[in-house]
């Protein structure tokens, strides 16, 4: 580990929790073996299933291109110079991990993106969906949004 590498990880915080509607998300800076990384574990302590969706602004000097998606990748959208979403079906009781690595070490940058990002869960009612239309388990990853629906 280079010297540049032991400062990026006394970067405080180094996680940030929220927790909506029986569904915890907890974002934490963690060591990536290509550069800092940002892991994210979304765990669910419903009965039901439901549709997760979480915004991460990136900050707007960051080209999108530089940060590489690593974990549970389907579901993730970017949007250049605002922010990245990841949506995905949660099964009751479930966890998802996801993340991103970072190319750059410089540590203002690092810094602005050590914040909590916006959190939004629904049932599969309040996305359109009736619980029969649900596939037979709601797997990890797989995406509520009908693909007419999906942003970009």
């Amino acid at each position: 580990m280079t010297p540049r590498q032991r400062h990026v990880l006394r970067i405080e915080p180094t996680a940030t929790r929220t927790e909506r509607d029986g569904v915890a998300l907890v974002k934490s800076l963690v060591r990536g073996t290509d550069g800092p990384a940002f892991r994210i574990e979304l765990r669910s302590t419903r009965v039901d299933p439901v549709a997760v969706r979480f915004e991460d602004p990136f900050p707007g000097e960051v080209d999108p291109d530089t940060v590489h998606l690593v974990g549970e990748t389907e579901g993730w959208a970017r949007y250049p110079g605002a922010y990245a979403e990841y949506t995905c079906w949660l099964p009751p009781g479930d966890t998802v991990t996801t993340g991103y690595v970072l190319e750059t070490t410089r540590l203002a940058v690092i810094k602005r993106f050590m914040h909590t990002p916006r959190l939004t869960v629904a049932t599969a009612a309040n996305v359109g969906l009736s619980p029969a239309s649900l596939p037979a388990r709601a797997t990890r990853g797989s995406n509520p949004v009908p693909a007419d629906d999906a942003p970009g």
